[in-house]
């Protein structure tokens, strides 16, 4: 089965959770994609997110961006700003933890109203 996550086949407000596992890094729209997330979500729903990061450290952020340059030719980036997206997008970002270094995150995250 494959879905579009810039474009869900999903009504509106039909679903209590929403999950993602490194499904950003190779999105062109990852900001369309949490809006979709978000206009699926009921007012309660939660987004489950796992995926790689910009790193605030300088030095790693560099080898990164390095490292991106090679995969954008399989269209993946792995430097995005995936928490500021995520608000961005309307969610409230409950907990953040930092899965490895500070370039995988978990993020749980509640639909803005």
């Amino acid at each position: 089965m494959h879905i579009d996550a810039q474009a869900l086949q999903f009504d509106d407000a039909n679903s209590g959770r929403v999950v993602a596992s490194c499904a950003f890094c190779p999105m062109p729209a990852s900001l369309r994609a949490l809006r979709e997330a978000r206009r699926v979500l009921r007012r309660s729903g939660h987004l489950l997110l796992f995926d790689h990061v910009r790193s605030r450290d300088p030095a790693l952020h560099l080898k990164l961006a390095a490292m991106t340059l090679v995969l954008r030719r399989k269209d993946t980036a792995i430097g995005r700003r995936t928490l500021e997206t995520v608000v961005e997008a309307g969610f409230e970002a409950l907990d953040v933890s930092i899965v490895v270094f500070d370039i995988i995150l978990s993020i749980r995250a509640r639909r803005g109203i």
